[in-house]
């Protein structure tokens, strides 16, 4: 009983957040703090990753994040638990998830359908931002969710 009361109050509480006016409240809220969360009911902490240009004749950058310490993280091809952004802009800003994919594509894994991401410096040395994430899989309501700080070495 207490978890249907339960499942009934998110339901309530998700239909109320979208039923609001986007200008009126934005479906993101930056937290100050190192960027960490649950990614399929299991605790992340960014610990390390990596910007690099999109390639390919796109204008961009990809940021690849992940909560495994790795020394040199440009070295490595594909991290474990990692998480990757491709931004299609080099520009500082916010980058809110859309289905308009000319400015922001998403999570490797899992679609992430709520939130954004800011990149509040970049340079030929490092990429740092914030980023607020959310998605619920729609076959176990599990929620997976990233909120706060990450810097990276943009690698060459």
């Amino acid at each position: 009983m207490r978890k249907s009361t339960l499942n009934t109050l998110l339901i309530m509480l998700l239909v109320g957040i979208y039923s609001c006016d986007e200008e009126d409240s934005p479906s993101f809220n930056f937290e100050d703090q190192i960027a960490q969360g649950s990614i399929d009911g299991d605790d992340w902490t960014f610990a390390t990753g990596t910007a690099k240009d999109l390639g390919g004749g796109q204008e961009g950058v990809s940021i690849e994040l992940s909560n495994v310490s790795i020394s040199d993280p440009c070295d490595e091809f594909i991290f474990p638990s990692q998480i990757r952004f491709a931004l299609f802009s080099t520009s500082i800003g916010v980058f809110p998830i859309s289905d308009d994919t000319s400015g922001f594509a998403n999570f490797i894994g899992i679609g992430f359908v709520e939130g954004a991401i800011e990149i509040e410096s970049i340079n030929n040395t490092t990429v740092s931002g914030r980023v607020d994430v959310r998605f619920t899989d729609p076959d176990t309501n599990v929620i997976s969710f990233i909120n706060g700080d990450f810097m990276v070495p943009f690698c060459n």
